[in-house]
């Protein structure tokens, strides 16, 4: 997630902690090379973020993994965040171990060398 703080942060945060998922949260000031780097460390699958930043995440998401670029609200070249809850009926059931199972991968700056991801559980 590489975005600003706004509503459905917290939303998407949790929907990717229910259904199983990992989320990397990127930091706004990130420069795409800076992007690019942490997508690629994570093993990031999908980019969810803001009009403000897509022309960033799009420049960073095309030099990575990334298979699909959601946008909170519309912009060109991003998928809307909204169009994920059409045609849904039901919730997947998935199994967690909260005590094993990772919810989050967050990055933090050490005093040397590039960024080193933190693996947080559900506990």
């Amino acid at each position: 997630m590489y975005s600003l703080n706004c509503l459905e942060y917290p939303i998407a945060f949790g929907a990717i902690a229910s259904l199983g998922g990992v989320s990397t949260t990127a930091n706004p000031s990130y420069t795409a090379s800076e992007l690019v780097y942490q997508l690629n460390d994570a093993g990031a699958k999908y980019l969810l973020t803001v009009p403000e930043l897509l022309e960033r995440g799009l420049e960073a998401a095309s030099q990575s993994k990334v298979e699909s670029v959601f946008v909170f609200g519309n912009a060109a070249g991003a998928i809307p965040f909204y169009l994920l809850l059409e045609h849904c009926d039901s919730v997947p059931k998935v199994q967690i171990n909260p005590k094993e199972d990772a919810v989050a991968l967050p990055y933090s700056s050490d005093t040397t060398g590039l960024p080193k991801g933190v693996t947080l559980t559900h506990l």
